[in-house]
């Protein structure tokens, strides 16, 4: 799709992408963050929120009122289907070697 096409830009893409990455990979590894991909989400979204609260300092039920709060059940707020594994569907070939090359230490399946 189109929006691929602007991430599969030299200047633009995947070396942009792994500028904007490497500002917040460090955080990873710091005891005031509690890393959750969206896979993790959308995989085992009950058990992953109840982690995300456990690992809150607030009392359990502040902590689901706010996570409540901040996310209409209605609203769509992704870029494009919102689906694990879709970005299949969208990147080439060439975007999925750089991608590997870049951010291949994340876990992720190519």
């Amino acid at each position: 799709g189109e929006r691929i096409l602007v991430v599969d830009d030299e200047e633009r893409g995947i070396p942009a992408m792994r500028r904007h990455w490497d500002r917040f990979a460090p955080w990873l590894k710091e005891e005031w963050i509690y890393p959750v991909t969206f896979e993790e989400l959308r995989i085992d979204l009950v058990p992953t929120v109840q982690g995300i609260a456990d690992w809150l300092p607030l009392p359990r039920n502040r902590t689901y009122e706010m996570m409540d709060a901040s996310y209409p059940p209605n609203s769509k707020r992704h870029f494009r289907a919102g689906r694990v594994g879709d970005w299949r569907q969208e990147f080439t070939p060439k975007l999925v070697e750089l991608a590997k090359q870049e951010f291949g230490g994340l876990g992720y399946e190519w």
